[in-house]
């Protein structure tokens, strides 16, 4: 089956259908469950990365250049600077995607990990009432 094309025509990239299945699997273990409007962003060092259908996605929310566009191992993969990644994920936000952040740890990826009480804790000293 020939690659499949975006609207423009630019980026393609190999039918799902035969993406590895090694590739699928180590996808799927290292972004654990998730809905169709989760997206993963992994970050390896200086480069932030989407994989397999979250590249895909990222084509119909984000600017993309052909530069960042690969396909590695028979899978699309979209590169971008981690300095973008505030707005990329305010990009996604809009179109109706969650976001999740992982960075690798002794060889496994790993959500970006939030101290929820001391979240809590900024977000209480903001409501103070008067």
């Amino acid at each position: 089956m020939p690659d499949v094309l975006s609207a423009t025509g630019v980026f393609s990239f190999p039918d799902p259908r035969r993406w590895p299945r090694s590739a699928v699997r180590s996808f799927q273990q290292a972004t654990g469950s998730r809905s169709l409007f989760d997206i993963s962003v992994f970050m390896h060092g200086q480069v932030a990365a989407l994989h397999m259908e979250d590249a895909i996605a990222g084509l119909s929310v984000l600017p993309v250049s052909p530069q960042q566009w690969h396909t590695h191992m028979g899978y699309p993969v979209l590169t971008f600077d981690p300095s973008k990644l505030a707005e990329y994920k305010a990009k996604f936000r809009a179109a109706g995607y969650r976001v999740v952040v992982l960075e690798p740890m002794t060889g496994e990826w790993q959500h970006k990990v939030v101290d929820i009480a001391s979240a809590r804790e900024k977000f209480a000293r903001r409501r103070k009432w008067a």
